[in-house]
């Protein structure tokens, strides 16, 4: 066969891979979006574990597609690699975060550490971590009692991570051909373990595409050792900013999103809606067109392909026509469009790609506009489904925003208290004054939830779940107001506790 013949199938291949992509990433996003949302919207015990089955199938399917997508993307060298500054403290704990409830329900240790001397480092930050998950992932998978250790250090220009199990091993003579794509261990683990015999593969070509190799050290019924090393780039530390509880983010900021895909708007609504100052979803771009001629946006969110004009003409739009620098994310499961990999060289332009959590889409807000949240857990969307402890209120929770910074976290509590305040007057005046005083009770209730729950303030969150419920107009006036009375007296026995903490 003529290389002009190879190069061709390649081509083929590749435009394959790339709709394959978008076809089966776009409706996964809605998939693990709407599960992840209805997870935090079920109390009864079933309905939750039926939602979280469906989460976790999804994200399991995810996860195999990713492998098989990153590896035709590295085998045709179709794969960008990008230079982020990296806190080595933040990347090991959010490994920790990742894993750290799954090693505890199979009574696993889990821990790392860091060398003392290192601060942070210049890499990329997705495939570095995506590699460390694959790692660690496998660790988890067949390490069935003992514990798992990783670690980073500086070996003179070189970062060395480690990732140490006490799992059942690999046999001498096939600890090479591990890295071998679609290679495991044996049929009968393939079957017992599932996976698709990517994940080392995958790992050992990002590593040796970043300049650096992995190896592994291991014995039968003993444990594994794998290490891999990639150039050490020193930078100076991250700098930390004024770290804000994820609902109080982007209070001040102006976003459009426009996607043609509706269930993806619905999506963004949901999770944006009730934590961005204001937000413009549009399904189509022609009207995006019509939005950006005529309003001015702190950020475009827009899909990458969509019919008549697609993301990169908005961007044109945008760039050329208006002269505006404001900062796009381009939204799409297409990460090996060409033209794509070339705009994201600019500034102000970031990428996500689907599916995503909304996990994920706040912290890329919040690395946009620069603002350090820390981790942000998935437990910050989620209500509690148990008897939380007695107490009316838990800072737990803020405090993972806040860190050891006191007056922060007055500042926080503050807030929380000055909004919860005039939530609820808000539907006292509502019911009042205003003939559809359900719509504003039921708004004024969703806005409230998200802080409650990120105060866990079980009672109270209860309470408002009901109001938010008055939106279908199935309770009397007379019971609304009644409920909202039962909130307000609630309310400040819990501000009272709160001032008190202040104090």
């Amino acid at each position: 066969m003529c290389q002009g013949e190879v190069d061709r199938l390649l081509k083929v291949k590749e435009q394959f891979v790339a709709h394959m992509s978008h076809e089966i990433r776009t409706p996964l996003t809605s998939i693990i979006g709407f599960s992840e949302q209805l997870s935090a919207m079920v109390k009864e015990k079933e309905e939750l574990q039926v939602s979280e089955r469906i989460l976790l199938s999804a994200e399991h399917l995810n996860g195999l597609i990713n492998n098989v997508l990153d590896s035709s993307m590295l085998e045709s060298g179709n794969i960008a690699f990008y230079k982020d500054t990296i806190d080595a403290k933040v990347l090991m704990e959010e490994i920790f975060q990742l894993f750290e409830l799954k090693a505890r329900k199979i009574n696993l240790s889990l821990s790392y550490q860091i060398d003392p001397d290192l601060l942070a480092f210049e890499s990329d930050h997705l495939r570095l971590k995506q590699v460390l998950i694959n790692l660690i992932g496998n660790a988890l998978k067949f390490t069935p009692q003992g514990s798992i250790f990783y670690d980073i250090h500086i070996k003179k220009d070189k970062l060395v991570f480690t990732v140490k199990d006490t799992g059942i091993g690999i046999p001498k003579d096939k600890q090479k051909s591990i890295f071998k794509m679609f290679n495991q261990v044996n049929i009968s683990l393939s079957r017992k373990y599932s996976g698709t015999g990517l994940g080392l593969s995958i790992s050992r070509q990002i590593i040796e595409a970043m300049g650096g190799s992995i190896q592994v050290e291991s014995k039968q019924h003993e444990g594994s050792t794998f290490k891999f090393d990639i150039p050490y780039v020193k930078c100076d530390a991250v700098p930390v900013n004024t770290m804000v509880a994820v609902e109080y983010l982007f209070r001040d900021k102006k976003i459009m999103a426009v996607d043609d895909d509706e269930m993806i708007c619905q999506l963004i609504d949901r999770i944006l809606h009730d934590r961005v100052g204001h937000l413009d979803v549009i399904s189509s771009s022609e009207p995006a067109m019509k939005a950006i001629e005529q309003n001015d946006y702190d950020l475009f969110m827009i899909d990458l392909h969509m019919p008549k004009v697609d993301g990169l003409q908005l961007l044109k739009l945008i760039r050329d026509e208006k002269k505006m620098d404001t900062p796009v994310l381009f939204l799409t499961a297409d990460m090996v469009n060409s033209e794509l990999k070339e705009v994201i060289k600019n500034e102000h332009i970031w990428v996500m790609s689907k599916p995503f959590t909304q996990k994920q889409i706040m912290e890329k807000l919040a690395e946009i506009f620069n603002i350090e949240i820390g981790c942000v857990e998935d437990a910050e969307m989620r209500v509690s489904h148990g008897d939380e402890a007695n107490a009316l209120f838990s800072l737990e929770e803020v405090k993972s925003f806040t860190g050891s910074d006191e007056d922060f976290l007055h500042s926080v509590i503050r807030i929380f208290i000055e909004n919860s305040d005039q939530g609820i007057l808000d539907m006292k005046n509502a019911l009042l004054n205003e003939a559809d005083f359900y719509h504003t009770v039921s708004e004024r209730a969703h806005k409230l939830l998200t802080g409650f729950r990120q105060f866990k303030i079980q009672q109270g969150v209860d309470k408002l779940s009901l109001l938010e419920k008055t939106r279908d107009r199935k309770l009397a006036k007379k019971m609304v107001k009644l409920k909202v009375e039962e909130m307000e007296t609630f309310w400040n026995e819990v501000k009272k506790a709160l001032q008190q903490y202040l104090q």
